[in-house]
């Protein structure tokens, strides 16, 4: 009550001068509308200058020029220029992971460019790992520089298509067959194939389409005599089959002396999905990198030759199990060990 009293005694008691203090009051307000309207079509202005530079999908309030990127806010007093980044920072391309569902956005500057998680981009605490690649990001300006993507991200939801990537070989549903760089069948969406970007390691080029089925016709005529090398043949076409039926994968296993042709066979095998030195591995790898091999592959089976080093790189179980029987078991199974 206090308050108001002190604001009440403070009050004219002329009626001249209380018509003279509405006056001003109104002058101010006409005034801050005015400088108000001024900046916003300043805004306006500057906006249009950078698109007739060729500049597009610049998001409402931030300009880019030479200084960097600016956040320009209209105040009663003008625009008042709020630096957020050096670097000019754009959305050049948007990416969708086929099976996940999760969004990577490619981030370019005057110098280089890079794709990351959208998650990570506009994450306060994790956009900074940007800055390792040259943009001027730090824990001040942050906020800020999330900010701007965001906006700048869904301003031009409708002029970034959304492509579409995977990272493994095999059937992607609508999408089509992936066999390396080439998209067998689909709705062609498909376009880029991500394997080494998501899983360092496992790119294998080897996978592709090459030779003709008359050339294929001619090795399996060859192999009307030798039946095992055929049964791996089948074996390998059936692969992609198992998933279509639900059936549970398998092993095909030969063995027995040196120099009996085993290695061959294998090889046949592989060639139906590309060049058999590049599909086939030695079993000397971890069970880490086999389970990787194995999921980057999808519905391609994988070729483990070289029975001399089978006990390489594995290690018995608590239960004294042979390690080649539990490699094989989660092989076929489709399920790796589980991990904590």
């Amino acid at each position: 009550m206090r308050h108001v009293a002190e604001h009440i005694e403070a009050f004219p008691d002329d009626e001249h001068e209380l018509t003279f203090a509405a006056k001003d009051v109104n002058k101010a307000k006409e005034l801050s509308k005015a400088r108000k309207e001024l900046a916003h079509q300043r805004l306006e202005e500057n906006r249009a200058e950078i698109k007739a530079r060729g500049v597009v999908g610049i998001p409402e309030g931030y300009t880019i020029d030479d200084d960097g990127i600016k956040y320009m806010h209209a105040t009663e007093e003008g625009i008042k220029e709020i630096l957020v980044t050096p670097t000019k920072l754009t959305i050049t391309k948007r990416y969708r992971l086929v099976e996940s569902g999760e969004e990577f956005l490619e981030i370019s500057w005057p110098s280089s460019k890079r794709t990351l998680l959208k998650s990570i981009l506009f994450d306060t605490h994790k956009i900074i790992k940007l800055a390792s690649y040259g943009p001027s990001i730090t824990s001040i300006n942050a906020r800020l520089v999330v900010q701007y993507l965001q906006a700048y991200d869904d301003c031009n939801k409708a002029i970034l298509p959304t492509v579409y990537v995977v990272d493994k070989l095999g059937d992607h549903g609508k999408f089509g067959w992936k066999l390396g760089n080439e998209t067998i069948g689909g709705d062609g969406s498909l376009v880029e194939y991500w394997p080494d970007k998501l899983n360092p390691g496992t790119a294998n080029l080897s996978v592709g389409v090459s030779g003709s089925w008359d050339m294929q016709r001619q090795i399996l005529t060859g192999l009307d005599q030798h039946p095992k090398a055929l049964l791996c043949f089948y074996a390998s076409c059936a692969s992609p089959l198992l998933s279509h039926f639900r059936v549970p994968g398998f092993v095909v296993d030969i063995n027995g002396k040196t120099s009996q042709g085993k290695t061959t066979a294998m090889r046949i095998a592989a060639s139906v999905w590309g060049c058999p030195s590049g599909l086939m591995q030695k079993w000397n790898t971890t069970e880490t990198y086999r389970e990787r091999w194995a999921a980057f592959h999808n519905h391609i089976p994988i070729f483990l030759d070289d029975h001399k080093d089978r006990g390489v790189g594995l290690r018995y179980s608590t239960d004294g199990e042979h390690p080649i029987t539990s490699a094989i078991y989660q092989l076929s199974d489709g399920i790796g060990r589980g991990r904590g």
